[in-house]
């Protein structure tokens, strides 16, 4: 379930603070502004994405660690590079999903699709080993959420270290990449209607 709120907080508080800009009108100040759409974008990135580690973090060591009593076997560092990896990831999803659509309604309406089919396909909820080979396959090369929840169980539950999960945090890694290209190329365009 932690792996699955970071999904949902992060699409959409990424994706809902450009749109709410926009819908009020303080994005034109933002614009006016000595900062490149890089800066714009990636303080967007980086405030959602310390908030949404910050809670994942401490839901990890108070409540499963502590309330539940549920033992974390890995490293805590290395949890916080890969869901980081992942939340930056999931965070340039979320803007460029935003830069397709000029209201909260469109975005929800866009965003909801995307969150089930992601955590119905993850590997969380249902096997990934169940799925058809295309399918998995599929999913590994269009969403970031297989792979962290192959890294959060690798690391969390089975105490693995970095030579385990390098794979993972490279896939998402270079989703994050791609992602974040699309939205600084689609930035100044979207922002100008």
């Amino acid at each position: 379930q932690l792996m699955n709120n970071v999904t949902i907080l992060t699409l959409i508080l990424s994706g809902s603070s450009m749109i709410r800009e926009r819908e009020h009108g303080t994005i034109e100040h933002v614009l006016v502004m000595p900062i490149r759409p890089v800066e714009i974008v990636l303080s967007k990135i980086l405030a959602t994405g310390a908030v949404i580690l910050l809670g994942s973090v401490l839901s990890l060591t108070i409540v499963v660690e502590g309330i539940m009593g549920v033992p974390v076997q890995g490293a805590l560092w290395l949890y916080v590079l890969g869901a980081a990896l992942y939340v930056v990831a999931v965070a340039s999803m979320g803007l460029m999903m935003a830069s397709f659509t000029s209201n909260m309604g469109q975005f929800g309406l866009l965003v909801i699709p995307v969150i089930i089919v992601m955590f119905m396909l993850s590997g969380g909820i249902t096997p990934l080993e169940s799925m058809p080979a295309w399918l998995r396959v599929g999913m590994q090369f269009v969403s970031p959420s297989p792979h962290f929840v192959a890294f959060s169980q690798t690391v969390l539950y089975r105490g693995g270290g970095f030579g385990l999960v390098v794979g993972h945090l490279a896939a998402m890694a270079v989703m994050a990449v791609l992602a974040l290209s699309i939205v600084l190329a689609r930035f100044r365009r979207v922002l100008a209607n």
